[in-house]
């Protein structure tokens, strides 16, 4: 019904609607009927059918709402692979993980106002706090813990028994920098993680800005 509104043909509908059920991996339940899919499998289903005409531009309101665990990643991988199809899609939502896991570009809107636009990396840098480095060393080192507070791009240092916090003066991952300066300072380094920003935190890094000035 859906593709006649649309003016396909019916061999037309029948081909691609084979196509989009494996795209967004609902083939297998094709002729189940849609009272026995869950909530998940029915916003992929739901993609599918939008998807029929085959459309260059894709608006999707919150796709994720309302939806467990397993049907968001259900609902975000079907995002991915329709955007690998060549379709762009504008995604509009609250769940700022999902949105950092599979836009390329980002707009943070408030009160109607566009307040920041670019890559999710861009804004991340531009507004969250700064990043932190984790270290685990085979064993505690005063020396090590000199040689990191004297690098102009840290912050502070603190420590646990073997394990060092290192706060940064900057976004940039400087991972080998840490391990190039712990090593010559004769410690052995087990394990070496770094906390980027999240969009989360650019979120609230941004609004708290507006809010200051007196912009909402």
């Amino acid at each position: 019904m859906y593709g006649r509104m649309y003016g396909m043909g019916s061999r037309q509908i029948k081909e691609r609607s084979a196509e989009l059920l494996e795209l967004v991996g609902l083939s297998d339940r094709s002729r189940d009927k849609l009272s026995t899919y869950s909530k998940g499998m029915l916003q992929r289903f739901g993609l599918a059918q939008a998807l029929l005409p085959n459309p260059r531009l894709l608006v999707l309101d919150e796709p994720s709402s309302g939806l467990d665990p397993v049907g968001m990643v259900q609902v975000r991988e079907a995002i991915r692979r329709i955007v690998g199809q060549g379709t762009t899609v504008f995604l509009s939502s609250h769940f700022l993980f999902e949105v950092q896991q599979v836009a390329d570009e980002i707009t943070i809107i408030n009160h109607g106002r566009s307040f920041a636009s670019g890559t999710v990396e861009e804004v991340t840098k531009r507004f969250s706090s700064k990043a932190l480095i984790e270290v685990e060393l085979a064993e505690a080192s005063p020396k090590a813990l000199e040689a990191l507070q004297v690098l102009p791009f840290v912050g502070g240092v603190e420590t646990s028994g073997r394990k060092i916090s290192i706060r940064l003066k900057t976004s940039d991952d400087v991972r080998m920098e840490i391990s190039q300066v712990l090593t010559s300072s004769g410690a052995v380094v087990i394990s070496i993680t770094y906390s980027g920003q999240s969009l989360e935190d650019a979120f609230v890094a941004l609004v708290a800005r507006v809010v200051s000035l007196g912009a909402v």
